[in-house]
């Protein structure tokens, strides 16, 4: 690793601390001076994270501030889900496709918003360049090794494993020409299995197996002529962080506003969860205060709602007129952030001596739903969401309404609990829906 320009590179740090509270930014710094090179070149934060223990949402935006400023370029990944081999790459989102096909594993997919499609960063190489690394040394730098062992074979032998293969991938490689079998394990778990793996001279840089999860057999042959090693490990889960979580956190939508999706594009998301948010009574508000002390409060607002959506790892989508669209990949944050705004709007009754200042009516739902490109900017579309601002609608104010779904999967009731707040679970339709839902009417005891 070199740097090519330490001035920059420490007005780029230094700016970046301004932004991002805790160790991040410093502990990305020592990364990027200490971390092997081949590291430098896909770097992953949330294996960064777990491995400095620091948090991982912290990580990501420290290196997305690093990235706005200069010090960082961000790269977007579609994996094939069977070999987790790389089909595309881009520094901008709107040039990705969402129907793929890994050569490899010969099979055609549909790349997931958040499941296939993640996001790796590395150093801008106007001031930070690490040493030459082959692809090879990169791509196996990437991928994170279980203990595993080492099987020298001599020129026309066969070495013989037992194991009990877990869904997920398996590697054995030959450092030494830089090959490798990529063990795929999916599907239906079998009771018996042979999987074997011929090594040959003009081995193709990767070979892809495919087996079933459960007991198997494993037979590597070399049929060089020459003695090889060979390494057998399992790939660790993968844990990057994925366009979803990345596209609904505020600082990416401030601080990289331009990057979209295709306008011809759609990327499915398997869940996401998704809070509205109304004004009780603006009209009235308006009516009562005056025009000029009204549109003060409701901008005041939205400064509350922006910053507790912020705090809590979310993202506003937009704004319609009073409302607020905003999303959160962890359910258990957009319940948190409910909560904060209907305590932070009686603070602010009480801060402005103004009852009734501000009531906001707020419903929040997650699930399935498509990644798009509306008015510039990414935006979501489908059931899940048409629900998120129907639930909103059966709000009277002052409380939050939850789907029985999001309910359950953010653990609201420990939550409520600990806050002083009750629960008042009721069934009811939907305008335009046509089953009926379970609702959670979440709100502090009178």
């Amino acid at each position: 690793m070199q740097i090519l320009n330490q001035k920059s590179f420490d007005e780029k740090i230094a700016q970046a601390r301004k932004l991002v509270s805790g160790p991040a930014v410093d502990t990305v710094r020592d990364f990027l001076l200490t971390a092997e090179d081949a590291r430098l070149y896909n770097i992953n934060p949330w294996r960064l994270a777990a491995e400095h223990g620091i948090n991982r949402m912290a990580a990501l935006k420290a290196m997305l501030h690093l990235t706005k400023g200069g010090l960082l370029n961000l790269f977007w990944t579609i994996h094939c889900p069977s070999c987790k081999g790389t089909t595309q790459r881009s520094d901008k989102l709107q040039s990705l496709k969402h129907a793929d096909h890994c050569d490899f594993c010969a099979i055609p997919f549909d790349a997931g918003f958040d499941t296939n499609l993640e996001v790796s960063f590395a150093p801008n190489p106007a001031v930070l360049k690490p040493a030459d690394v082959g692809f090879f040394g990169q791509v196996m730098a990437g991928f994170e090794a279980e203990p595993g062992i080492s099987i020298d074979l001599d020129p026309g032998k066969s070495h013989f494993l037992s194991t009990e293969l877990k869904p997920g991938n398996y590697f054995v490689v030959v450092d030494e020409d830089q090959k490798v079998f990529n063990i795929a394990v999916m599907g239906e778990k079998s009771p018996a299995q042979k999987v074997t793996m011929v090594y040959v001279s003009e081995q193709a840089p990767l070979v892809v197996v495919k087996a079933r999860p459960g007991k198997a057999d494993l037979v590597i042959t070399n049929k060089t002529t020459q003695e090889r090693e060979m390494h057998f490990f399992r790939i660790s889960p993968p844990r990057w962080p994925t366009a979803a979580v990345v596209s609904s956190l505020q600082e990416f939508r401030d601080l990289f506003s331009s990057e979209m999706l295709s306008l011809n594009e759609t990327f499915s998301i398997e869940n996401l969860g998704f809070l509205f948010t109304d004004i009780k009574g603006s009209t009235e508000l308006y009516e009562r205060l005056g025009d000029a002390q009204a549109f003060a409060l409701v901008k005041e607002h939205f400064y509350i709602m922006e910053r507790i959506v912020k705090q809590n790892n979310g993202g506003i989508v937009k704004t319609i007129g009073d409302a607020v669209m905003a999303v959160f990949v962890d359910p258990r944050d957009a319940v948190h952030s409910s909560v904060e705004m209907i305590e932070a709007f009686d603070d602010l009754d009480i801060a402005k001596k103004l009852k009734n200042s501000i009531i906001i009516k707020v419903g929040v739902h997650h699930g399935p739903c498509i990644a798009v490109t509306l008015n510039d900017r990414i935006d979501y579309f489908g059931t899940t969401v048409n629900i998120a601002a129907r639930v909103q609608g059966l709000s009277d104010g002052r409380d939050i309404m939850a789907s029985q779904a999001l309910f359950n999967e953010s653990e609201a009731q420990a939550y409520l609990s600990s806050k002083g707040w009750v629960d008042a679970p009721f069934v009811t339709s939907l305008k335009g829906l046509k089953s009926s839902y379970q609702i959670h009417k979440m709100h502090r005891p009178s």
